[in-house]
C-alpha cells in the first residue's frame, strides 16, 4: 500500500511553492508567481516528470525497503538487563534481520558494531542459533581491534576534517553496549572493562582528544569530533546517549546517569536548532541541507525512545510533527517547494520561506 506522500501531484507542489514565495514577499508580483510556477514545473519534469514524486521519495520518503525501516523499541528500558536494542529493523523474519548491513568485508567499524547488536537482535527475536553466533563473533572482533579504550576508525573521512585514527560518539556507544550485552551472556570481566574504558573516551572533552562537547546547557556528544569547528550531529548524539544509558543500566555507575542527564540537557537546549519546522537538518553547521527520509524515520524514532526514558514532552512533540512531514501530502510538499528554492537562491532566501512556513502551521 503507498505511502500517503506517494499520491502528491505537481499540481500540489507548484501552488505550494507559489504560497512560499508569496508569504516570504507579499509585494511579489502575480506575473513573478507565474514564472516561478513555470519553474518549479521545469524543476519538477527534470526529477521525473509526472512521476516526480518516485524520484523525491528515495530521499525524502518513507523507506521502501523493509530492510532499512528502523523502528524504536519501546520496551523495558529501565532494567538492569539489556535486552533488545533501541532502534531497530522490523521484525520480518530471522533471515533479513541477520542479513542487514552485514557485508563485513566493506564495512566500517561502527557498521560492525551495529551489525553485532542486530544479530543480538534476531538471536532474541526468533531463537536464533546462528544469529547468536554471529553476535558473538563480532564481540570478540570488536574487543580485539579496542585500542586503550578506543574503537577506532582506520581511514580519513576528510569531509568532516577527521584524520585516521579518530574516534566518534557513534562508534564509540554501539561498541559498549555490544560489550555490556556480551558481558551479561558470559560474564566475562574483560567485555565489561572494554565498556569501562571505551566510555572514560566519551565523556573525556573534545579539546584533549575525547568527544564531550561543553554546551552552554549539557553536554554534547560528537560523532565527528572537532575543537575548532564542531558540527554537533543530532543523531550522533542520540545514538551516543544510547550507550551511557546501556552502561548506566548494567551498572549504576552515577559517572554514566550524569553523563546521560547533561545529555539529555543539550539535547533539550538545542533540539530547536535542527527544526526548519517540519523537518530535521543533520548538524548544526549546516541550516540548509536536510537528512533524508530514512534518516529522518530513525531520528523520530531515536526521539521515542529518549521520550519514553525520560517522559520529556519536548521530545515528544517534536517527533511528532516530523514524522507527519512524511505522512501528510500539504507538508510534504512544502518540503519540495523549499527544495526548489533552495536549488534556486535568486528566487528568495530559503530561511525566509522557512520561517514563513513555521508561522503559517
Amino acid at each position: 500500500m503507498p505511502q500517503p506522500s506517494q499520491v502528491v501531484s505537481d499540481r500540489l507542489v507548484v501552488e505550494t511553492a507559489r504560497r512560499v514565495l508569496w508569504k516570504t514577499d507579499p509585494d511579489f508580483s502575480q506575473q513573478q508567481l507565474n514564472e516561478t510556477s513555470v519553474k518549479v514545473r521545469a524543476f519538477i519534469e527534470n526529477m521525473g516528470g509526472e512521476a516526480w514524486y518516485r524520484n523525491y521519495l528515495k530521499r525524502f520518503g518513507y523507506p521502501q525497503n523493509p530492510a532499512e525501516n528502523m523502528t524504536p523499541a519501546l520496551v523495558d528500558l529501565h532494567g538492569e538487563h539489556l535486552g533488545v536494542y533501541y532502534i531497530h529493523p522490523p521484525r520480518i523474519s530471522s533471515e533479513t534481520m541477520t542479513g542487514v548491513i552485514c557485508n563485513l568485508e566493506k564495512m566500517n567499524i561502527s557498521l560492525h558494531a551495529l551489525c553485532a547488536l542486530e544479530n543480538r537482535n534476531a538471536a532474541m527475536m526468533f531463537n536464533d542459533a546462528q544469529a547468536l553466533e554471529k553476535f558473538h563473533e563480532l564481540a570478540r572482533w570488536l574487543l580485539a581491534n579496542q585500542r586503550d579504550g578506543r574503537f577506532e576508525w582506520t581511514t580519513d573521512f576528510p569531509e568532516r576534517d577527521q584524520k585516521a585514527p579518530w574516534i566518534s560518539a557513534l562508534t564509540q556507544s554501539f561498541s559498549i553496549s555490544v560489550m555490556l550485552r556480551e558481558y551479561q551472556f558470559d560474564h566475562d570481566p574483560a567485555y565489561l572493562d572494554a565498556a569501562t574504558k571505551a566510555l572514560a573516551w566519551l565523556r573525556r572533552p573534545v579539546q584533549q582528544g575525547g568527544i564531550a562537547s561543553r554546551m552552554r546547557k549539557g553536554v554534547w556528544y560528537e560523532e565527528y569530533p572537532s575543537a575548532g569547528n564542531p558540527s554537533h550531529v543530532l543523531n550522533g548524539h542520540m545514538w551516543a546517549l544510547f550507550g551511557i544509558w546501556d552502561y548506566y543500566r548494567a551498572t549504576g555507575s552515577k559517572i554514566a546517569r550524569q553523563m546521560f542527564d547533561d545529555g539529555i540537557t543539550a539535547l533539550r537546549a538545542e533540539l530547536d536548532k535542527y527544526d526548519v519546522g517540519y523537518w530535521s537538518v543533520y548538524a548544526q553547521t549546516n541550516r540548509v541541507d536536510m537528512v533524508t527520509g530514512q534518516y529522518m524515520q530513525f531520528i523520530v524514532g531515536q526521539l521515542r525512545v529518549l521520550y519514553a526514558i525520560t517522559e520529556i514532552q519536548r521530545f515528544k512533540k517534536v517527533a511528532d510533527r516530523w514524522e507527519r512531514a512524511q505522512q501528510q501530502d500539504l507538508l510534504f510538499a512544502h518540503n519540495a517547494a523549499v527544495e526548489y528554492l533552495k536549488a534556486n537562491p535568486a528566487a528568495k532566501d530559503v530561511r525566509d520561506s522557512n520561517a514563513q512556513i513555521r508561522r503559517a502551521r
